[in-house]
């Protein structure tokens, strides 16, 4: 990872593309023509897309809106997603193991 997992408002943020690539789904951004950093990541897989806008505590799922907990963001340049979000969301089960502090991510095959 390019920068470990870390929890913000009880919620765990990791790098985008590591979730994507993990699970084979194909990932892909948009760039801010002003800013010229990352404006929208999206997720596709199957039938299933998920578009994330940096800053916004709003996502669309499959043109749903769909409201998040912790707004995906920018932390020392790399793009951090909300994991238990985006998950569930393509279709994964996630489990917490507050014994051993690690998620578990099963995606149907």
């Amino acid at each position: 990872l390019l920068l470990a997992p870390f929890i913000q408002n009880g919620r765990t943020l990791v790098p985008f593309r590591f979730i994507g690539e993990e699970i084979g789904a194909k990932v892909g951004f948009t760039i801010d023509n002003e800013t010229k950093r990352v404006k929208t990541v999206t997720y596709e897989i199957l039938e299933i897309k998920i578009v994330l806008t940096i800053g916004s505590k709003i996502a669309m799922v499959n043109n749903q809106k769909v409201e998040l907990d912790v707004a995906p963001q920018i932390v020392a340049g790399t793009t951090v997603v909300p994991v238990r979000f985006v998950t569930e969301n393509l279709g994964c089960e996630v489990k917490w193991d507050a014994k051993t502090q690690k998620i578990l991510i099963l995606y149907p095959s």
